[in-house]
């Protein structure tokens, strides 16, 4: 394998940036056409639910407690929001085809420090189902909530809206574009890198030098075949 300097490498980057170039609008394209045309778009929607807090003790100490108690309360909605309890009769009114284990896996449950509201969202290539299964999450915890804790403290803030156009969240096409050009700048500057170290035929004085490690004596000239049959002929 042949050692390259870096104005060699350079130098040959120069001289192959016509196949870097193409290499890397065939990989652009291909991605594009790809995230376009072969990937299902994915779209999200979110409701918000507000739990009230019950305490109205104004003892500094049970405060501290309070707080604590209510911060363990927001973990333990959150896992009953992705329990069977409350997405399986969501599956069942509203399911597409979806298992209680299957939704759960794409709910997020998600709260804020310092915040007593908490945000629901679903993922689903069909946008008007990931609005709806939201609002049905929300609306089936609140109304099973006073037999599951025994406690009435939830409220539906905002409900999950149908907005015009939506964005999907996946494929994010700006991302995968630029996964493709760098795939493809990255995979022709290594494709030439490698053709250049493992070519071993001689191309120069230097490429002979480095392969017998001697000092050369001498060099015979190379002549255009015009020129070599002149010469003959004199």
């Amino acid at each position: 394998m042949k050692a390259i300097q870096v104005s060699e490498f350079l130098a040959l980057i120069r001289k192959r940036l016509g196949l870097i170039v193409l290499v890397t609008v065939i990989s652009s394209l291909t991605s594009a056409y790809i995230t376009m045309f072969h990937i299902t778009p994915i779209y999200s929607n979110s409701c918000t639910l507000l739990v009230n807090e019950q305490s109205n003790s104004t003892d500094s100490a049970l405060r501290f407690d309070d707080i604590l108690l209510y911060e363990k309360l927001l973990g333990t909605y959150k896992d009953i929001l992705k329990s069977n309890r409350i997405l399986k009769p969501v599956t069942q009114w509203y399911g597409h085809g979806l298992t209680p284990e299957e939704l759960a896996s794409l709910t997020q449950i998600t709260t804020n420090v310092n915040s007593q509201v908490i945000t629901i969202s679903v993922r689903f290539h069909d946008y008007k189902a990931a609005t709806d299964l939201t609002n049905y999450i929300a609306l089936t915890f609140k109304d099973n909530l006073q037999d599951i804790m025994s406690v009435d403290n939830v409220q539906i803030l905002d409900e999950a809206e149908l907005r015009d156009n939506p964005s999907p969240v996946s494929p994010n096409f700006i991302l995968n574009m630029a996964a493709s050009v760098f795939l493809g700048l990255s995979t022709s500057v290594a494709f030439i890198w490698l053709s250049y170290v493992m070519d071993s035929r001689i191309k120069s004085e230097d490429d002979l030098k480095d392969l017998l490690s001697y000092p050369l004596l001498g060099s015979v000239p190379s002549y255009p075949k015009s020129t070599r049959n002149q010469t003959m002929h004199r």
